[in-house]
């Protein structure tokens, strides 16, 4: 089985996506060091087998595999974009580092977007800052409940190696020995992928899902609330994100305590899988994580996407290239409102459009 696996796969360019935030040199060499474990799990399973290693290139990393500085259209950023879904689009595995309270907004988007197609997922943690619902006892977790349940595997090593050597040395051999499950892990994913993962388009039974950081904060449930108001009165149907709000899951204490947090996470994928639209906001410096995730997913099922944004600054990137997000972001939104009472009218066009076709 795991042969015909493997003979399937050597036929696929860039096989492994290799995820990362690619804008500082620490992030890059970190994406460099996923890359040679990758290859050296995919290396290691043909050898094994007796097959020859594929000759085809065997993964992608972005920005540097698109050639970000070589490319000197008016349109860069768009050229990047549409070929960062390209590979997603036919990959057979995402893998990478998912460090940081604050996570990598594009990451957060590509992830959504393999989900969406039925991709495997490894994240790597190595951040020893967890997450706990106030009042909820254990309910730690090292990322969105999205992300979590989005994912096939992780690996997950915080503690630096003890001894007497130097700490240098020690943190070395730490992140080698993460490197070394990454390893396992890969093999084990890419040989025995997760088939009950793999997203199947369910019917749309609401018309908006409203994604605002998954209500973590009181402006975001209050915002929540009010559009939610606003678009049923209207006439619409509507479900709103609840995994940091609505908790009365977690007081199932016949669900095991990370099975709880998986199921919050699963509920708003559910609920974003069953919508005609989604909307979710990027009012933060950092989109949430779980927003950036379920925008990703929606655009991979062909939802419409409207994203709110009201920031008053541009990022500028290398050239002098302006956007207002991280850009796949920016381009996987079909409509960009620049002001919350910009939604309505959004969301009415669309369902004009939809039910005229």
């Amino acid at each position: 089985m795991a042969r015909e696996r493997l003979e399937t796969l050597a036929e696929k360019d860039n096989l492994v996506y290799i995820y990362t935030r690619l804008f500082d040199f620490s992030e890059k060499l970190k994406a460099e060091a996923v890359e040679a474990t990758v290859l050296g799990a995919i290396n290691g399973a043909f050898e094994q087998r007796g097959l020859q290693v594929p000759s085809k290139t065997l993964t992608f990393v972005p920005f540097r595999d698109t050639r970000q500085d070589q490319i000197v259209a008016e349109n860069k950023t768009k050229i990047i974009y549409e070929e960062d879904l390209k590979r997603l689009n036919r990959c057979a595995l995402i893998v990478g580092f998912l460090d940081g309270l604050s996570k990598d907004e594009g990451v957060c988007l590509e992830i959504g977007y393999a989900y969406g197609k039925g991709v495997p997922i490894i994240a790597v943690f190595t951040d020893f800052i967890q997450s706990e619902y106030k009042g909820i006892p254990d309910s730690t977790h090292i990322t969105d409940p999205v992300i979590l349940a989005m994912l096939s595997g992780h690996v997950q090593n915080t503690e630096v190696a003890g001894g007497s050597s130097p700490f240098k040395d020690r943190l070395q051999a730490s992140f080698q020995d993460t490197l070394n499950q990454l390893n396992s892990l890969v093999q084990e994913t890419l040989l025995e992928p997760d088939q009950e993962r793999v997203v199947i388009p369910e019917g749309e039974k609401i018309d908006v899902y409203i994604d605002i950081g998954g209500g973590q904060y009181e402006w975001e449930r209050m915002m929540q609330t009010n559009l939610e108001k606003e678009l049923t009165d209207l006439g619409y149907s509507v479900e709103v994100s609840k995994r940091n709000s609505d908790l009365n899951l977690m007081q199932d204490e016949s669900i095991p305590m990370q099975e709880r947090i998986l199921r919050l996470g699963s509920r708003d994928i559910d609920s974003a899988r069953n919508a005609k639209i989604v909307i979710t906001c990027a009012d933060m410096d950092e989109m949430s994580s779980g927003t950036a995730a379920i925008q990703g997913l929606a655009r991979s099922l062909s939802k419409a996407v409207i994203l709110l944004d009201t920031r008053t600054t541009d990022l500028v990137g290398d050239g002098g290239h302006r956007m207002s997000r991280n850009l796949m972001i920016d381009y996987s939104a079909n409509v960009v409102a620049r002001s919350y009472k910009e939604i309505p009218s959004f969301v009415k066009a669309f369902m004009d459009k939809r039910n005229k076709s």
